[in-house]
């Protein structure tokens, strides 16, 4: 389980991640970051670390996705991030069009149920 609480009035978010994939922050400047911050996968009884709060950017995207969408029987999951950096990065700006553009780079190929999250944060 990955939760992630935008306040965009104060220009952060707050995420807490127990053994899910990393969320993409994606910077109005290009850049593209993953919250590697995590613990381990819930319901396994350990301890889960605090939350981290992250500083973003008006503009700002957050890209959530399952393992579904870039997991694969015969390829690394560090190498598949960072494919799907790139995508991201690549990809149109508007959430719902960064999503399609996902899909179809990656979701013809796999076997899992895929799930996309995309937001957009501006400042209210």
């Amino acid at each position: 389980m990955c939760v992630a609480l935008v306040a965009p009035g104060h220009g952060s978010v707050t995420i807490a991640n127990g053994g899910h994939l990393p969320p993409l922050l994606l910077a109005p400047d290009g850049t593209a970051a993953f919250v590697d911050d995590h613990g381990p996968l819930i319901g396994i009884g350990l301890p889960q670390p605090a939350s981290t709060v992250h500083g973003i950017a008006d503009g700002t995207r957050i890209l959530m996705v399952t393992d579904g969408l870039i997991e694969t029987r015969s390829s690394d999951i560090t190498d598949r991030l960072e494919e799907l950096r790139g995508a991201a990065r690549a990809a149109p700006t508007p959430p719902e069009e960064l999503c399609e553009s996902l899909l179809e780079t990656f979701g013809a190929e796999q076997d899992d149920d895929i799930v996309l999250f995309a937001a957009r944060i501006t400042r209210p």
